[in-house]
């Protein structure tokens, strides 16, 4: 996987929008790109800052919202929602990546730290991960926007 690289190259159509690169984070897979645009997109919610994907100016791809994108006159390129159809071959892509997303490189370690019997198990057994997720987070007393609602509202909103 490609590293990621600073926008410094990149000619803007008007003078104001120098200031604009700053804000493009540019990677040279389009799977690295939609990684990074899905994560910022879920960090940002709150503030409902949206993120895209871009061309980039060598070959590669750039991350930014919305508001640069539009600075920059450009359109974002159609990318998907979420991770749902994320392939075999991401995977390993991801894993493989000598500067991942700081975002995989904590899921991965949750993951690669588990003993093989017991992530085995976990698949033989069909242990349903999301309600384990969601009863973790209702125990934590928090809501979908990271606020604190207490314990009895967060039951209500995990584990419903």
């Amino acid at each position: 996987m490609g590293e990621t690289k600073k926008m410094h190259h990149l000619k803007p159509k008007k003078m104001e929008q120098r200031n604009s690169l700053e804000f493009v984070e540019f990677f040279d897979s389009f799977e690295k790109a939609v990684q990074q645009m899905l994560w910022m997109n879920f960090k940002y919610r709150l503030a409902k800052l949206k993120f895209g994907v871009l061309t980039g100016p060598n070959d590669n791809w750039g991350v930014c919202e919305d508001i640069t994108k539009d600075e920059l006159e450009m359109k974002f390129i159609q990318t998907p929602r979420n991770h749902k159809k994320m392939s075999y071959d991401e995977i390993r892509h991801i894993r493989m990546d000598t500067n991942p997303l700081p975002h995989w490189e904590k899921i991965i370690g949750i993951i690669s730290v588990v003993d093989t019997e017991i992530l085995q198990f976990i698949l033989h057994s069909k242990i349903p991960f999301e309600k384990i997720i969601r009863d973790e987070l209702a125990g934590r007393g928090y809501d979908e926007s990271n606020r604190w609602c207490g314990f009895e509202k967060a039951d209500k909103i995990w584990r419903t």
